[in-house]
């Protein structure tokens, strides 16, 4: 899902901005660590998260976040007026 859209990831630049000891990860413990891990069910639940995470590290610019969620709304509405308008002109293909 990361991949579908640019506001479910980090920008580029976010990458090329951190110190090289942090752009690698290391895992070293001894005996026993503690983790959490939650269960998110449902893609728009999961799109919730992942706009979440990129907002808490690198949030992306109202300018750019505005007008996309508007195109996003208008197109859901687009499609589903013409799911509805197909439904009732050929009321055959709805079987």
């Amino acid at each position: 899902m990361i991949h579908s859209h640019w506001r479910f990831s980090l920008p580029a630049r976010h990458l090329r901005r951190l110190a090289e000891e942090r752009k690698i990860a290391w895992l070293f413990w001894e005996d026993t660590f503690t983790f959490d891990e939650r269960t998110i069910h449902g893609l728009d639940n999961i799109a919730a998260e992942l706009e979440r995470y990129v907002a808490t590290l690198r949030p992306y610019p109202r300018v750019l976040l505005v007008p996309d969620h508007v195109v996003r709304l208008v197109l859901r509405l687009v499609r589903g007026a013409l799911r509805r308008a197909l439904r009732i002109a050929w009321p055959s293909l709805n079987r």
